[in-house]
C-alpha cells in the first residue's frame, strides 16, 4: 500500500477516473463503455462532487455526490445524493470505499446539506455506515 490520497476529481481527470472505476463497475465488461460516449454524459456531472481514493496515483475508489432539495415535514431541505460509488478490483477489502464514502458525507455536511440520500448496491455495506 502506498500513499493513500482522497481528493475531488473534475474535467480531463474526472472522465479518466470516472470511465475507468464505473465503466468497469456498471456495464458489461469488456470491452469498456465508448469513452466519448461516457465523456459526453459526464459533462452533466459539472454540479456534482466527484471524489476519487488514489493509492500511489492509482484510482482505487470513487463516488459522486449531487445536490438535490427534498421536502421533509413541511420544509425544504437541501440534501446530498450519494451514488456511483465504485472500486477498482484491486482496491477491494482495504477499506477505500467506506473512507471515501465518509468523506463524501463530510463533504455533503460542510456543504450544508442536512440529510443525505443513498442509492445502495449492497445494503448490508452501507448499514455498517448508519443507513
Amino acid at each position: 500500500m502506498g500513499e493513500i490520497i482522497v481528493r475531488r476529481v473534475q474535467g480531463d481527470e474526472l472522465v479518466r477516473v470516472m470511465h475507468q472505476l464505473t465503466g468497469y463497475a456498471f456495464a458489461a465488461s469488456p470491452p469498456m463503455a465508448d469513452k466519448a460516449e461516457w465523456e459526453e454524459s459526464a459533462t452533466l456531472r459539472h454540479y456534482a462532487t466527484c471524489l476519487a481514493l488514489f493509492d500511489d496515483d492509482e484510482p482505487m475508489s470513487c463516488v459522486v455526490s449531487i445536490p438535490m432539495q427534498q421536502h421533509v415535514r413541511g420544509k425544504i431541505f437541501s440534501i446530498g445524493s450519494v451514488g456511483e460509488v465504485a472500486a477498482a478490483p484491486e482496491g477491494r477489502r482495504k477499506g477505500y470505499t467506506t473512507r471515501l464514502i465518509l468523506d463524501a458525507f463530510r463533504t455533503i455536511y460542510d456543504a450544508g446539506q442536512v440529510f443525505s440520500v443513498l442509492y445502495p448496491f449492497k445494503e448490508s455495506f452501507y448499514e455498517r455506515l448508519g443507513y
